[in-house]
């Protein structure tokens, strides 16, 4: 986001990993989520409204969002200052409760459970929560890791594993940011990308072992690279572009001239970025992208937006 939103008094907030919530069984979480099939439909959750339908109802902008985050089946779940919520229609339904300081999410493939994480300081895990609300449980991370103020976090295909962008915080330096591999059974996490080295952040799956991602290196500059996740090693996909998102698996680049292309087709450009707006995700189905903006209202006060933006259709490849 461009801006600071106004500050406001706020009760403290609340944690979806700590009083009542206990921490599961995660061998048996994750089966859960590898035998349960993508939903069609409504997914038996009462109140929402299918997957497909339109996030932005009749409008193009959501008030109210620091963040969006696609679904494979084309849902946005959104990040705001009163936790998570699914944009449904034109209007927020809340996932977490109310004042859950949420930070990061990533969806499961199913398009019906999120991975969430809270911050900015450490929890200690990650909690697994349906779009009816339904807290599954939590994965306690072993060693913990902080998340900040959310760069980035994918689930694999078959819900097994999570790559998160961790953020270390060395005293009287600046914050560091890094991927780290979750295995979502144990709760074990390890380095894909070594700490003190440039800056990583927005992890994507392409398949179960290959994760593309941006590095920033220390002059600004960035890059968009492809790590495999079993070996560590790491391709360069663009010099000079970061990782946009995906569509249908396949990278998509946001280049110095803030053009979002396809980089199996660079020459062919989906959209433009405009100036005094960033990117906040993209649909992994393509048609669509979301930006977020910061928005002064007439008391003064400022407060985020996201808006929708249609993307050029691109050739099957």
């Amino acid at each position: 986001m461009t801006g600071k939103s106004s500050v406001t008094r706020r009760p403290p907030v609340k944690r979806l990993l700590g009083g009542a919530v206990v921490a599961v069984l995660v061998l048996g979480l994750v089966a859960f989520f590898v035998a349960r099939k993508e939903p069609t439909g409504v997914a038996g959750v009462v109140g929402l409204a299918p997957a497909g339908d339109q996030p932005f109802g009749a409008s193009d902008t959501l008030d109210g969002a620091r963040r969006g985050i696609y679904s494979d089946t084309g849902r946005l779940a959104v990040i705001g200052d009163d936790g998570l919520s699914l944009a449904v229609n034109g209007k927020f339904q809340p996932v977490t409760e109310r004042g859950s300081n949420v930070v990061d999410a990533a969806w499961f493939r199913n398009g019906a459970t999120l991975l969430v994480a809270e911050g900015p300081v450490s929890t200690g895990g990650l909690a697994v929560v349906d779009i009816d609300g339904k807290v599954r449980g939590t994965i306690p991370l072993e060693p913990s890791v902080g998340f900040g103020s959310g760069h980035g976090m994918t689930v694999a295909p078959g819900g097994r594993q999570a790559v998160i962008t961790a953020v270390d915080r060395p005293v009287l330096d600046q914050e560091q940011r890094r991927l780290v591999v979750v295995d979502l059974e144990s709760g074990a996490t390890r380095d894909l990308t070594a700490p003190g080295g440039p800056d990583e952040f927005r992890p994507f799956y392409l398949d179960e072992e290959k994760v593309a991602f941006t590095e920033i290196s220390a002059d600004g500059a960035p890059r968009a690279l492809i790590a495999d996740v079993t070996t560590g090693e790491v391709e360069e996909v663009a010099a000079g572009s970061s990782v946009a998102g995906t569509i249908d698996d396949e990278v998509v680049l946001l280049d110095g001239r803030r053009r979002l292309v396809r980089a199996a087709t660079p020459e062919r450009v989906l959209a433009t970025v405009p100036r005094g707006a960033a990117l906040s995700a993209i649909n992994p189905s393509g048609g669509a992208a979301v930006l977020v903006e910061t928005v002064d209202s007439p008391d003064g006060s400022r407060f985020g937006r996201l808006r929708r933006i249609e993307l050029a259709s691109t050739p099957a490849s």
